[in-house]
């Protein structure tokens, strides 16, 4: 057991590799009514991104989409390339 109280991706790997379902109690969502669709993909794209501590093939496989199409939606949303190289 480590007394390290730093937690990095490296950690948190593999408890994401699966989809997880998110827990809503009734009359509860787990995002805010109205949000675009586009703004909820570019989050899930930049957090799954950090997770992986910037691996673009690693993220392409937790998403289920190709490692094309993570270089495409870097581009479409404005995300800064080289941090996620």
């Amino acid at each position: 057991m480590s007394h390290d109280l730093n937690i990095g991706p490296e950690h948190l790997a593999a408890e994401f590799s699966k989809p997880t379902p998110v827990k809503v109690f009734p009359g509860q969502s787990p995002v805010p009514a109205g949000t675009p669709i586009r703004e909820l993909e570019r989050q899930l794209l930049e957090t799954t991104l950090q997770l992986t501590g910037g691996n673009r093939t690693r993220a392409a496989e937790m998403l289920g989409i190709s490692l094309r199409t993570i270089r495409n939606k870097i581009r479409e949303f404005g995300l800064p390339p080289r941090r996620y190289a």
